[in-house]
Order: structure tokens, then C-alpha cells, then sequence
């Protein structure tokens, strides 16, 4: 059978059986429901983000970077206007049939050099910074040129009791309930003490499960030194 995804009154209900609020009209399901349950999944997402990173929340999206331009607009990235990743994975561009990574800009570092550059002869030293709106581009490409970005999206809107968590928070959504279930126990200001308890349980659990979930190739430590199997001064400019 399949399942069901989790919805804000899913969620709700859930809590309300735990705190013997079922059918209780002391709680309003369409607004400070939906307030609880938002503010407790995002503390979840952000938790999940923390411990598992890019193996649970990478998404892509390719980007123009006009010639003559070294910014690019990322508001709408995450399909929401005015609405910026929460986290910037990885940027890399497609020169000469490879998808090429490039490195983070330092501000420190910023060169701003005004010439307009062919950015196949660059190859690693093409480098990206977020700055407010935008992602910078060190050097000006005398071309357009397709980037793609890897990053984090923010979690799912809620904003009404229809509305559904992601599916990789799904599997933890006890701890929205539990927390949801806390913020009722403190608007009656009953003891929150067992919840908040089963909540450090929760997030041992989660940090438990924290290891690669390919466990034969485990993650490592970067090597700062080398790009592509070359030394990092190979791509100097």
C-alpha cells in the first residue's frame, strides 16, 4: 500500500491525541496549528540538514551567466521569488566536454578585474561568491556560459492544513508531533518534561543515524592541495 504523505492536520491530530486535546476547540487547527506545525518542522529540516547535508537535501539547477555580467540572480532559485537556497553546495560550469567545479571566492581575494575573459582557458581558476541576491563570478566570462548549481532548498511551505512535509523529514516526523505536542503543553502551561525528554531521544536517534548511507564508500577529508588530480598551482592565472 502507499503511503501517506504527512500533512500539517496529520501532524496536528497526532499531537492532539498525545496531549488529550482530541476535538478540543481550545486549539485552532488553521492558524496556531498550522504555526506550531510549521515552526516545529522547520527545526526538524534544519536539524536533518546539520547532521546529513547534501546526502539528503542536494538539488540542481543550471543558471546563465551573461557575457560581459559577473553576477547572477538567485531569488528565485528555490521556485519561490525573493526566496534564497539556504545553503550553497557546489557551483561547476561545462568547458570542453567536462563539468568543471569551481572554487569560492574569498572576499578578501576579489580581484575586480573588469576585462571580459574566454573562460576555457581558465578551467579551475574560475571562481563564485554569494553576495546578498546574487552569486558573484571572478573572471567576467566574454561568453554565456551555463552554470549549475547544487544546493539546499528551504523545507516545504506550510501555510494551510493541506499542506505536506518532504519526504525525507517524513520518516522523522515524530519529532514535529512531539514538539508540536510541547507547544500545547505550554499554552496550557502543563509540565513539558516527558516530551522534552522523548525529544533529546529523538535527536540522539537522529545523530545515530548520521554515518553514510553508503557505507562502503565512506566519506573523506578533501585534499585543499590537488584539483582534477593536478596540483592546485596548475590552474593559476
Amino acid at each position: 500500500m502507499a503511503e501517506t504523505s504527512v500533512t500539517a492536520q496529520n501532524v496536528i491530530d497526532r499531537a492532539r491525541a498525545r496531549t488529550d486535546k482530541t476535538g478540543s476547540q481550545w486549539i485552532t487547527d488553521s492558524t496556531e496549528g498550522v504555526d506550531w506545525v510549521r515552526e516545529s518542522y522547520k527545526e526538524l529540516y534544519e536539524l536533518l540538514l546539520t547532521v546529513y547535508g547534501d546526502e539528503y537535501f542536494g538539488v540542481t539547477v543550471d543558471k546563465t551567466v551573461t557575457s560581459g555580467s559577473r553576477t547572477v540572480d538567485i531569488t528565485t532559485l528555490d521556485d519561490e521569488a525573493v526566496y534564497l537556497p539556504l545553503k550553497i553546495l557546489r557551483i561547476d560550469v561545462a568547458i570542453n566536454d567536462l563539468r568543471v567545479p569551481m572554487d569560492k571566492l574569498q572576499f578578501a581575494d576579489t580581484v575586480l578585474d573588469d576585462t571580459n575573459r574566454d573562460w576555457t582557458s581558465f578551467q579551475g581558476s574560475i571562481r563564485w561568491r554569494w553576495t546578498g541576491n546574487f552569486l558573484y563570478f571572478e573572471p567576467i566570462p566574454s561568453s554565456n556560459q551555463t552554470v549549475r548549481i547544487y544546493f539546499v532548498p528551504h523545507a516545504n511551505r506550510i501555510t494551510q492544513l493541506s499542506d505536506t512535509i518532504d519526504r525525507q523529514s517524513e520518516h522523522w516526523s515524530e519529532y514535529i508531533v512531539c514538539d508540536v505536542a510541547r507547544k500545547i503543553r505550554m499554552k496550557e502551561q502543563s509540565s513539558t518534561a516527558e516530551l522534552d525528554a522523548e525529544k533529546a531521544v529523538l535527536i540522539q536517534r537522529i545523530h545515530a543515524h548520521a554515518p553514510p548511507r553508503d557505507m562502503s564508500r565512506p566519506q573523506t577529508i578533501a585534499d585543499v592541495r590537488m584539483r582534477h588530480g593536478l596540483p592546485i598551482d596548475y590552474f593559476w592565472y
